[in-house]
C-alpha cells in the first residue's frame, strides 16, 4: 500500500534524554463540534531541525513506524516520515522602512 500526506501542519519540538523528537497532529472533529487530536511522531532527514511549533507545508510524505521497547512494554508507533517540506515561516528580509538602516554614503551634514 503506498500513502503521501501533503499540505501544511505544526511541527512540534520535544527534546528529552539528549535526543529531539518531532511530532504534529491530526484532528476529527465529532458530532458535538468538539475536536479530538492525535500526535503523530515525524520524521526528515537526519540534518534537518525545527523550531517548536514551526509551520511547514509537506510536499511528499509516506507513513511509517517504529517499533519500541522500553522494560516489559513494547509497541508500535505511526510516524510520518517526511521526503519533501517547504517552511511557511522563516524570518523574511525587514522592511528597511520599519526601522534604521544603514546607508553606505557619507554623512551630508
Amino acid at each position: 500500500m503506498k500513502s503521501n500526506f501533503t499540505g501544511k501542519t505544526t511541527v512540534f519540538r520535544d527534546e528529552r534524554n539528549g535526543y529531539t523528537f518531532y511530532s504534529t497532529t491530526l484532528s476529527s472533529k465529532q458530532k458535538d463540534g468538539t475536536y479530538h487530536n492525535l500526535h503523530v511522531d515525524l520524521q526528515c532527514g537526519k540534518d534537518v531541525e525545527f523550531k517548536n511549533k514551526e509551520q511547514i507545508e509537506v510536499k511528499e510524505s509516506f507513513l511509517g513506524f517504529t517499533n519500541w521497547k522500553n522494560g516489559d512494554k513494547k509497541g508500535t508507533n505511526f510516524k510520518l516520515v517526511v521526503m519533501e517540506f517547504e517552511r511557511l515561516d522563516e524570518p523574511s528580509e525587514p522592511d528597511p522602512t520599519d526601522s534604521f538602516r544603514a546607508i553606505d554614503e557619507d554623512c551630508p551634514f
